[in-house]
C-alpha cells in the first residue's frame, strides 16, 4: 500500500511539474502583437496591425475539424513545404465558422517577411497578409467548448450593443494552449469592430 502511495506521489510530481514547464513554454510562444485601447474587466478593445497568416479551410464546423485543420497547418510549419523548413510556432490558433465550413489560421513569426515564406507542399495552404484592424475580445479559462463560445459571444454582443459599437457578425475562437496543456489555459472569443474610432484619452 505504501508502494502504490509513493508511486501514485511521485507520478502526481512528475505531472504537476510537466505542466509547470508547459505553461512556461506556451508564455514564451510568440504572441500575435496588438494594442489594448480599452479594458473592462475580461473584455479588450484592440488594435492589431497587419501580420502575415497561413489558414486552411475545411468542409466542417470549427468544432468538427479543429484537429484536421490543424495537422495540416502544422505539417506546413514543421517542415511540408518546398525547403522542408521549421517554422515557429505562434499562438493563438484562430478559429473561425464560414458559410460552407470553417477555417483555421496560424500567424507566421512577425520576423518573417511573406517573400521569405517557403511554398506548402499542401495546396490547400493559402499564405497571405492581413491588414490591420480594430476587434473585441473576452478572456476566459479552462478547455474551450460549444458551449463556453456561445456563453461568450452572447456577452460580448451584450457589451458592444450597449455602447453601440458596430462589429462583424463571424465569431472568431482564439485558442492560446496546446491540448495536453491542463493548467494557466486562454481562450477568446473576438468580434472584428466595424468603422470604429477609438476614444481619445487624456
Amino acid at each position: 500500500m505504501k508502494t502504490m502511495f509513493g508511486i501514485a506521489i511521485a507520478l502526481g510530481a512528475v505531472f504537476v511539474g510537466a505542466q509547470v514547464y508547459v505553461a512556461a513554454s506556451s508564455r514564451k510562444t510568440e504572441h500575435r502583437p496588438h494594442t489594448v485601447l480599452r479594458q473592462e474587466g475580461n473584455i479588450e478593445i484592440r488594435w492589431y496591425p497587419p501580420v502575415n497568416m497561413a489558414a486552411f479551410q475545411s468542409g466542417g464546423s470549427m468544432y468538427d475539424g479543429q484537429n484536421g485543420s490543424f495537422r495540416v497547418l502544422a505539417g506546413y510549419i514543421f517542415g511540408g513545404n518546398a525547403e522542408g523548413r521549421q517554422i515557429a510556432m505562434t499562438t493563438p490558433v484562430e478559429m473561425r465558422n464560414q458559410d460552407q465550413g470553417s477555417e483555421m489560421r496560424f500567424m507566421m513569426p512577425t520576423d518573417l517577411p511573406m517573400d521569405s515564406l517557403p511554398k506548402p507542399n499542401d495546396g490547400r495552404v493559402r499564405l497571405f497578409t492581413e491588414a490591420g484592424f480594430h476587434a473585441a475580445t473576452i478572456t476566459y479559462g479552462g478547455y474551450s467548448s460549444e458551449s463556453d463560445v456561445r456563453k461568450h459571444a452572447t456577452q460580448l454582443r451584450k457589451f458592444l450593443d450597449g455602447l453601440e459599437i458596430a462589429y462583424e457578425p463571424d465569431v472568431i475562437v482564439l485558442g492560446y494552449n496546446p491540448p495536453f496543456q491542463v493548467v494557466d489555459r486562454k481562450n477568446e472569443v473576438m468580434f472584428r469592430l466595424r468603422d470604429y474610432v477609438p476614444e481619445q484619452r487624456p
